[in-house]
């Protein structure tokens, strides 16, 4: 319900006006909430209880109840409630919140609050180092990639894949289950796996842009999830293994919970006003490919470099001259050469053996991620390059509600396309133009308003 007084601006960008009814609306019980996990955290740690000195597993715990009610709402509570019982429960179970919380707070005032102890658990993941700003920056980075990754690829499936209901739910509820993961009493999975299994990904995903989207819908939909799954999970991989010991943890949480609000700000409000096509989606996936073996010693630049400069001091050109080299050298020719291939079988051809050759670096971190970044930054996911969809277009726009194309398909047609999705056609013959047509004024109107706006 939108409160009165505060109606949509009229042909203006009503991105700061969705924001600002936002915060009048929800902003309040969503700060009180998103603050009281950190808070019931860090009276945990205050306690005696055993596991005192590594309280994080209660944020894989509440992480567990936003999936459940991320799941229950479109599926069991919207359908069969409405809106003023829907009002009623949540403010008893705000209530009830408010109660559990006293509760919460009473066994850490009968043990007189305790300071926390300096040492480590017995995992040796917990760090009460002193925190720097290197470590708040890497913990702002590790959680904005994510949180603009899970919105970038949902921007892309629900545009260029399948505008399917509720389709947003996915990649929101593979996005908290990571959380449930790394942060968990016992390590699940181990980064180097993860890693192995991005890079698969990611190869088969970068033949598929090579090919142009020869693949079933259904494959590059799935294709697309587990990308983005194992991408977060390796991110928050990193990040929870940096977390610092419990008398930081306020901190942590902090720079965390800024680092995913960054990464929504970038993606809502940032991007579309420097992009005209949705380039974040490739553009993190790219910096999050880097990542990939950053916490092994000697898949670091650094020990890659000297390792390499005295391979050149020792061999000279034979220590470029290697089978890597080659391989590389290979990939890039065949990347480089697919734009002038035509005909989608050869392309397809062609992309099956750079997915091969792609395979064979899998665990190279940097000849991998700068080979799987050409690819993504130059055969963009939506925007076919050579395609004649594409060279069709005469006006691509993008405002708050996506990427907007008007396409001529002949001399005789043209149409306005979101994403996959038709909005209608326009027919150019003269004995078939209607000045009254909807399609025709909403073209029209597009292209005063784009001129309007290069000429301010």
């Amino acid at each position: 319900m939108i409160p009165e007084g505060a109606r949509p601006p009229i042909d203006q960008d009503p991105t700061l006006w969705q924001l600002s009814l936002m915060a009048m609306a929800v902003g309040g019980p969503f700060f009180v909430l998103s603050g009281s996990a950190p808070m019931l955290q860090r009276w945990f740690a205050g306690t005696d209880h055993p596991d005192a000195e590594n309280p994080y597993f209660l944020y894989g715990a509440s992480n567990i109840g936003s999936l459940c009610s991320l799941l229950a709402y479109p599926f069991f509570i919207e359908p069969y409630l409405d809106i003023s019982a829907q009002s009623e429960f949540w403010l008893l179970g705000f209530c009830a919140l408010i109660g559990l919380i006293v509760l919460s707070a009473m066994p850490t005032l009968s043990n007189k609050y305790r300071q926390i102890k300096n040492e480590t658990d017995n995992s040796s993941t917990l760090s009460d180092t002193p925190i720097t700003w290197g470590m708040r920056l890497k913990w702002l980075y590790l959680s904005f990639l994510p949180s603009s990754l899970m919105l970038g690829v949902t921007t892309f499936v629900t545009t260029d894949i399948a505008s399917v209901p509720l389709i947003w739910i996915v990649p929101l509820a593979l996005y908290v289950s990571t959380f449930i993961i790394v942060f968990a009493r016992r390590q699940i999975f181990k980064t180097s796996p993860v890693f192995i299994v991005q890079g698969i990904l990611l190869a088969f995903l970068t033949a598929n842009m090579m090919a142009y989207g020869k693949y079933p819908v259904q494959v590059m939909l799935i294709t697309h999830m587990l990308l983005f799954f194992i991408s977060a999970l390796g991110c928050h991989m990193l990040l929870a293994a940096s977390r610092p010991s419990s008398r930081h943890l306020t901190e942590f949480y902090l720079l965390m919970s800024l680092g995913g609000a960054l990464g929504g700000i970038f993606n809502a409000i940032i991007a579309p006003k420097f992009f005209f096509i949705p380039l974040e989606y490739p553009l993190v996936l790219v910096l999050i490919i880097f990542l990939r073996f950053s916490d092994q010693p000697a898949q670091l630049f650094i020990t890659v470099r000297d390792k390499f400069s005295q391979e050149m001091q020792k061999n000279g050109l034979n220590a470029v001259l290697n089978l890597t080299a080659l391989l590389f050298g290979i990939l890039l020719f065949f990347q480089i050469f697919i734009f002038n291939v035509e005909g989608k079988i050869n392309n397809l051809g062609f992309a099956s053996v750079i997915f091969v050759l792609m395979l064979t670096l899998i665990n190279k971190r940097w000849i991998f991620g700068f080979s799987t970044a050409f690819t993504l930054l130059f055969f963009l996911p939506g925007f076919e390059v050579n395609g004649v969809h594409t060279q069709l277009i005469k006006l691509i726009d993008r405002n708050y509600f996506g990427v907007i194309r008007v396409v001529e398909f002949d001399k005789n047609q043209r149409a306005l396309i979101h994403g996959t999705t038709t909005h209608g056609t326009q027919p150019l013959e003269k004995n078939m133009k209607r000045s009254s047509s909807p399609i025709t004024a909403i073209i029209v109107r597009l292209q005063i308003f784009l001129q309007n706006s290069k000429s301010e």
